[in-house]
């Protein structure tokens, strides 16, 4: 993979199975009709998919320096990066559902812990 100095996606590592800020939650809902408990979260690839982006904004920005912004930075199939950049996105899907699960797993096993029912995982995107 190509790297152009910025970000460090190997900062994610011991961050695999936490929550993160921002607009990321874990919520407890009930179902009044059947007494149904369920767990929502939403999380994301936290600092491993963090330090994949910052690198590829630097990269796009040094194949492309008229970019205003960071984030408004692409690659084009024809560029050297767009093969490894589209890889770079899959790790960080890949992270996030890992990610995803691990928490699942800790909550789990404090659900049922708490309430005395297993678990089951329903939706995993």
């Amino acid at each position: 993979m190509p790297w152009g100095g910025q970000g460090r996606p190997e900062r994610g590592i011991p961050q695999l199975g936490t929550l993160g800020g921002g607009n990321h939650f874990i919520e407890l809902q009930g179902n009044v009709k059947s007494d149904a408990l369920y767990v929502q979260m939403h999380s994301g690839s936290r600092g491993f998919g963090h330090g994949l982006a910052t690198n590829y904004f630097h990269l796009a920005k040094a194949d492309n320096p008229a970019i205003k912004a960071l984030d408004l930075g692409y690659f084009t199939p024809e560029s050297s990066h767009y093969r490894a950049y589209l890889n770079a996105v899959a790790a960080g899907g890949n992270f996030a559902i890992v990610n995803r699960l691990a928490m699942f797993e800790q909550i789990a096993e404090a659900f049922e812990e708490v309430f005395g029912q297993p678990l089951s995982l329903v939706y995993e995107i």
